[in-house]
């Protein structure tokens, strides 16, 4: 009889129980907290609209004023919660 093979590294789902070497990523060691322009808007007690405004504003200054963003596509705004604190800090 043949002894067992490990599976290949593409084959394995990490943090599954089945894999004991496997740890979990808990969101705290994921990175910095991401917010949607709707998070932000309640955050600073503005409208989405007006978010996404500052973040084209951010863009089309070259960063010098408005409030650091990303667009993710067409249409959708992401925004580092650090960035939203230095903005309100500002």
């Amino acid at each position: 009889m043949l002894p067992a093979r490990e599976a290949p590294v593409s084959a394995r789902v990490y943090g599954h129980p089945s894999n004991s070497s496997a740890s979990i990523t808990t969101c705290q060691e994921a990175g910095p907290r991401i917010m949607t322009a709707q998070e932000v808007a309640a955050r600073l007690r503005v409208s989405s609209r007006m978010v996404r405004e500052l973040a084209e504003q951010w863009h089309d200054s070259g960063g010098v004023v408005g409030l650091r963003g990303k667009k993710v596509g067409t249409k959708l705004w992401r925004f580092r919660e650090q960035d939203v604190i230095d903005f309100m800090n500002s």
